[in-house]
């Protein structure tokens, strides 16, 4: 595992509306992100355990811009980990 900070945050189904107002039903159940590079790598994770995009980042502000992008979330609840963020997600997301 890496020494590299790890921050981890559930992402609620019903917070993201969809183009007509309606929750999405994305299957993305949580994100992480991982420093890296001088910034910040951006990981979204599926229902199924799977990485379902990731994303490079200069900051968490632009972290948090992309999320507001992608899923309608103006903020998140990030929680520092010590383990693996798709084991931890999986376990305390689901």
């Amino acid at each position: 595992m890496s020494s590299r900070k790890i921050l981890v945050s559930k992402i609620d189904s019903e917070l993201i509306p969809d183009e007509f107002g309606s929750p999405n039903r994305s299957g993305i159940i949580g994100v992480w992100v991982e420093e890296e590079g001088g910034g910040y790598l951006l990981y979204r994770l599926s229902m199924e355990g799977l990485v379902a995009g990731d994303t490079w980042h200069g900051s968490l502000d632009e972290v948090e811009e992309q999320i507001q992008y992608e899923l309608g979330i103006s903020r998140l609840n990030w929680i520092e980990v010590n383990e693996d963020p798709v084991t931890y997600c999986m376990n305390y997301f689901r």
